[in-house]
């Protein structure tokens, strides 16, 4: 496919044909952002603070826990976000954190 149709053309069939596949494995987390480091940048920038992340909650059996966690500048919680791993979780709460705001996710 990338022979044929170059880079953009082989890029847009995985996209078409795994993000479902990665999402039910991964969560949700978007593999082309990293929104924890996003945020930590505008926030340095804007308030020279640095996000903290702190676990609310651990929910369901070992093998599929789920788990709560809140971005907090200073002592303010900005926003929460659930995964199936704390860094799934983080990375949602950060994105969250993100649209609310500083109204942006790209």
């Amino acid at each position: 496919m990338y022979l044929d149709g170059g880079f953009e053309a082989a890029k847009k069939f995985i996209r078409c044909e795994f993000t479902k596949l990665t999402e039910k494995v991964c969560g949700t987390e978007d593999f082309e952002r990293d929104y924890k480091t996003r945020l930590q940048e505008l926030v340095q920038k804007s308030l020279k603070e640095t996000p903290r992340y702190e676990v609310l909650a651990e929910e369901g059996p070992p093998h599929d826990r789920q788990f709560l966690v809140c971005v907090k500048i200073k002592d303010d919680v900005w926003a929460q976000g659930r995964g199936r791993s704390k860094k799934n979780a983080e990375q949602s709460a950060a994105k969250q954190a993100l649209e609310m705001k500083y109204k942006e996710t790209n």
